[in-house]
């Protein structure tokens, strides 16, 4: 969560014309806006090491796709040959 020096913000708001209230409502809405929806570094920091585990992760994903892939396309390689010389006989059969 981000923190917020509030008093030096009122300070601040007052000394520039904005009434004690006013300045209190403004600084609370600040206040509340921080606590719910900004990240801290310490956040990014998490979100980038998390990042980096998910590449690593599926970069290794990736790796054994392309070897199982490969292994793939030996095996149908072997069938098409097969298949060829099967044809061949059968045209010297004619």
């Amino acid at each position: 969560m981000a923190l917020l020096d509030t008093q030096r913000h009122v300070d601040a708001l007052r000394e520039a014309g904005v009434s004690d209230g006013q300045s209190r409502a403004h600084v609370g809405v600040l206040q509340d806006a921080l606590k719910e929806g900004v990240a801290t570094t310490s956040d990014l920091r998490d979100v980038r090491a998390e990042m980096q585990e998910l590449r690593v992760e599926l970069r290794a994903e990736m790796q054994e796709l392309r070897v199982e892939l490969r292994a793939e396309m030996r095996e149908l390689r072997a069938e098409m040959q097969e298949m060829r010389a099967e044809m061949k006989e059968l045209r010297a059969e004619m």
